[in-house]
């Protein structure tokens, strides 16, 4: 039908028929088609599109609801962060190990598993097993490089936490990474 139409327009147009005759006999004929076939291709077509774009914007409202709770969490997940970067000193934490640090550096070196560069913070493959506590110290060394200072906030059994507390420029803390006693 939309094929027949179009011939029909071009055959008038070249026949030096006014465009607004042509668009009103256009009309006309798909006026006719409409009611002669009961819902038309276009308008099924139109439905169609409609349907799919309705779709897409309920996906999309739930992206965005989806997109909204993971930035609250974050801004949760941040405050907790700033609270024991700034509870850390008070737990003992100084510019120097404690005495226990030298067990936790004692074995396999330490190596960043996880980095959240927007947290500012790491983990690292030592827990409470390997003498690690809440305030310690390290550096971040890449190669012999150091990227980083970290300190202690969350031990776990096998895994720990650390606040990144000073990137060196151009340099940041990457997984593989390991953790060296800080200098003071």
């Amino acid at each position: 039908m939309a094929a027949g139409l179009a011939a029909g327009l071009a055959a008038g147009w070249s026949g030096g028929r006014s465009w607004q005759t042509e668009l009103d006999a256009a009309g006309e004929k798909l006026r006719q088609a409409v009611e002669r076939d009961g819902t038309s291709a276009a308008q099924r077509l139109i439905l169609s599109q409609q349907a799919q774009l309705a779709a897409r914007e309920r996906d999309n409202e739930q992206a965005r609801a989806q997109v909204r709770a993971w930035a609250a969490k974050g801004a949760v997940a941040q405050a907790e962060a700033e609270a024991l970067r700034r509870a850390a000193p008070a737990a003992g934490g100084a510019e120097t190990l404690p005495a226990s640090a030298a067990e936790a550096l004692s074995g396999d070196p330490i190596r960043v598993v996880e980095v959240n560069a927007s947290l500012e913070m790491l983990v690292v493959d030592a827990g409470r097993a390997r003498g690690m506590k809440p305030g310690m110290s390290f550096s971040v060394v890449h190669g012999r490089e150091p990227v980083a200072e970290v300190r202690v906030v969350d031990v776990r059994a096998a895994v720990t936490g650390v606040v990144i507390e000073k990137v060196y420029a151009g340099k940041a803390p990457v997984v593989g990474d390991r953790l060296v006693a800080r200098k003071k």
